[in-house]
């Protein structure tokens, strides 16, 4: 998506770089708050793969906040107990796994791309943020206000460059 991104003409109040579940959650929250952001992601697709199976509470509160608890609760299993277990397999404690005072179990498992695709469909028409898929930075240069950041696309191996405030 580099349809707006032209040699200094796009600023923004933060760029992330890295579009994984953590840039997403940031994206979406700065979105929220109609903050002005570039997430900036090396692959040209979300990974396929889930690399984590489980979240806590607080990450289950965020999405609720997000408004997003509906749409990603189907996506979770709640687990009865919860060990913890030594490298060599050895069971040190089992608990149940309970609720905490923000409502919500200690910890459950998830299908992380399907957690990601959710927080990406949140943002679709968003006037707030930009995400440039299969675009690395190369480098990034500090004013006295802004950063200037110079990005490559990987396809096109066009050099952009894009003004931040943060990165």
């Amino acid at each position: 998506m580099d349809s707006k991104l032209n040699q200094l003409e796009d600023s923004y109040d933060i760029v992330i770089a890295g579009f994984g579940p953590v840039g997403q959650f940031c994206s979406n929250i700065f979105n929220r708050y109609g903050i002005k952001v570039g997430a900036i992601e090396v692959y040209s697709n979300i990974y396929p793969e889930p690399r984590s199976i489980s979240i806590d509470d607080e990450i289950q509160r965020l999405i609720s906040n997000l408004g997003l608890w509906n749409k990603f609760k189907k996506n979770i299993v709640a687990l009865d107990f919860a060990d913890l277990i030594f490298p060599n397999g050895k069971v040190v404690i089992r608990g149940p796994v309970t609720s905490t005072s923000n409502g919500f179990p200690f910890v459950t498992t998830f299908y992380q791309p399907e957690l990601e695709s959710i927080l990406i469909k949140n943002l679709d028409g968003s006037k707030c943020t930009d995400i440039f898929l299969g675009h690395e930075i190369i480098n990034f240069r500090e004013g006295k206000e802004t950063i200037e950041i110079s990005t490559k696309n990987l396809k096109s191996n066009k050099l952009l460059k894009i003004r931040t405030k943060y990165l």
